[in-house]
């Protein structure tokens, strides 16, 4: 997995463009590669799960260290739309200790 953006729990702090700041993190921020664009947002949640499962080592030491897990999931929407997610994904994402947030942008 690739990060976009990160640091961790007790890293000095620093401008996005890399200039530092006074004062230490207080808590850990990994920002990864989205896996987007399929049919449904619940297929592109699953995909995000199986390879954060693919990483477990990674994502405890993540979560053991301050940090949180999550998954953003951003819907336009351009009518009424619903979405399922199956026991299996939740019980995947609870196994895993990653929250899924659902943010829903309704056409005009």
């Amino acid at each position: 997995m690739k990060s976009t953006w990160q640091y961790s729990k007790g890293d000095r702090k620093t401008s996005p463009n890399g200039r530092p700041l006074s004062g230490l993190r207080k808590d850990s921020f990994w920002v990864g590669e989205s896996i987007a664009g399929s049919d449904s947002p619940d297929n592109d949640i699953q995909r995000m799960l199986s390879e954060l499962s693919e990483n477990s080592e990674f994502v405890e030491k993540l979560v053991g260290s301050g940090g949180r897990v999550e998954i953003l999931v951003g819907w336009f929407l351009s009518g009424n739309a619903s979405l399922m997610l199956s026991n299996p994904i939740v019980k995947l994402a609870d196994r895993l200790n990653v929250d899924i947030r659902i943010e829903l942008y309704p056409g005009d």
